[in-house]
């Protein structure tokens, strides 16, 4: 499967367990035609039950931790995304030229400051909203 940037490829992946135990995996990029697949096999018996059961019961007691991780990440990469694409339109003049020009220094400095702080030092993806709900009004039309 060829490299794309995100959001481009279009790929169906299907998984399937045979009757054997056989874990199938297969992934066809549906824009050229083009599929893989791989089979695994657990001839080796790599992990015990026991280690299974021990694994399971490990994820279920960090499960919460985990969908914090899941929501902080998820809040991060979407007030990224609303900085870059609020960058990319900023450079575009007749996006710009609707706000006046304390409001575009005030995304400015949004987007070199807070954006900067934002990423770096918070982990609470209730500061990632605050943080969005903050600059989304500067860029409501005037």
């Amino acid at each position: 499967i060829a490299p794309a940037p995100p959001g481009v490829p279009q790929i169906e992946v299907t998984f399937d367990v045979d009757a054997n135990s056989v874990f199938n995996v297969s992934a066809a990029d549906k824009t050229p035609g083009k599929s893989q697949k791989i089979t695994i096999n657990n001839d080796k018996a790599r992990l015990s039950k026991d280690d299974i059961e021990r694994m399971v019961n490990e994820a279920e007691k960090f499960r919460a931790e985990d969908e914090a991780a899941t929501a902080r990440i998820t809040a991060k990469n979407g007030l990224e995304s609303y900085a870059y694409n609020l960058r990319s339109s900023l450079n575009e003049e007749a996006f710009a030229s609707k706000f006046e020009l304390t409001t575009r220094l005030s995304i400015v400095h949004f987007q070199n400051v807070e954006m900067t702080s934002a990423t770096a030092n918070f982990t609470d993806p209730y500061i990632f909203r605050v943080t969005f709900e903050c600059i989304s009004p500067l860029t409501e039309l005037e």
